[in-house]
């Protein structure tokens, strides 16, 4: 999950956060597809959009990173990183091949204006401009 402003963005993938029909806000969450993000109000708690298709490349286990008004997802099944316009939910870019190194990128984090995926399968870090 993260937080950016009044707005909590949920990752929901199969057998993830929400899944199985009885997660976040009951009735299988705001997520209704594996490999999406949902956003949240949460001064009224509903849903403000769900974000899923191929261009995202979003799929099972997503880790979020919020940085300013940029959303940073993580896909471990799909190695690739996607940059969300959080205000907007609209996609900023999309990264994964092997140029990159994500294998299976499991964790984010910032310093400064470096952005560090950490890969769980090989044992690594990509580091990239934020």
């Amino acid at each position: 999950m993260a937080v950016s402003g009044a707005d909590l963005f949920v990752a929901y993938g199969s057998g993830g956060f929400g899944g199985g029909g009885s997660g976040f806000g009951g009735g299988g969450g705001f997520g209704r597809a594996s490999g999406s993000v949902s956003e949240v109000d949460t001064s009224t708690g509903t849903s403000v959009r769900t974000l899923s298709g191929a261009g995202y490349q979003f799929s099972c286990g997503l880790s979020l990173l919020m940085d300013g008004p940029d959303l940073f997802v993580a896909s471990l099944d799909g190695d690739s990183l996607t940059e969300i316009d959080a205000s907007a939910g609209t996609l900023s870019r999309a990264l994964s091949g092997p140029a990159y190194g994500f294998e299976s990128p499991a964790a984010l984090t910032l310093a400064g204006n470096d952005l560090f995926v950490a890969n769980s399968a090989g044992g690594s870090v990509t580091e990239l401009l934020a």
